[in-house]
């Protein structure tokens, strides 16, 4: 009984070292798979330095200039493996925004503030700091030392709401035709209630 006992704890104990040996190899060959470090591949991007710094509340115009060097180190990443002159794995473009901010600040942020920025022109000049560009207190409404996304998203609807009730208002959509009433007679359904059998 001894013997078996003995055995059994040997067998659990070489299997235990086994599997210890084995899930060392895979995390090492997993580590020479994995993309390729932070550095070297804002480097083969050509992405300035001064974009890569990770500052905890940067300005609207740095996330802005942030939000730009990512969509066109994302451009240049698909220009360079489309003519073929990227060698080696191809990074995800989560690793490219992780290269200027974090994902979820990208998602939750970035995109919605500053995508479609064409259909924005005053936002669009006062991101690209464009010499006519309105003043934040008068694009925004309010004065503040520091403007947020808040302040973007509030301007965004507040402007989509403003073009909706011009564009009402240019085609004489207005209260007075929205008070007509319909003088056509109802349609009333004449189908007999099933019978049951």
């Amino acid at each position: 009984m001894y013997r078996s006992y003995h055995w059994a704890w040997y067998a659990s104990c070489s299997c235990f070292v086994y599997c210890l040996t084995l899930s060392q190899e895979i995390n090492q060959d997993a580590v020479a798979i994995a993309s390729p470090p932070v550095d070297s591949l804002a480097a083969r991007l050509s992405i300035p330095p001064h974009l890569l710094t990770h500052t905890t509340h940067p300005t609207m115009h740095v996330a802005y200039d942030r939000y730009k060097g990512c969509l066109d180190a994302q451009e240049r990443l698909a220009t360079l493996v489309s003519n073929g002159e990227w060698s080696g794995k191809v990074p995800l473009v989560e690793d490219v925004v992780s290269l200027f901010v974090p994902r979820s600040t990208w998602y939750n942020y970035y995109v919605k503030a500053f995508s479609k920025l064409e259909q924005f022109p005053a936002l669009h000049d006062y991101l690209e700091r464009s010499p006519h560009a309105p003043l934040a207190k008068d694009l925004f409404r309010t004065q503040k030392s520091t403007y947020t996304y808040s302040d973007i998203f509030d301007y965004r609807t507040r402007y989509v709401h403003q073009q909706d009730k011009e564009r009402r208002d240019n085609r004489g959509e207005g209260s007075s035709k929205r008070a007509k009433v319909d003088s056509r007679p109802k349609v009333v359904s004449k189908r007999k209630p099933s019978q049951r059998l």
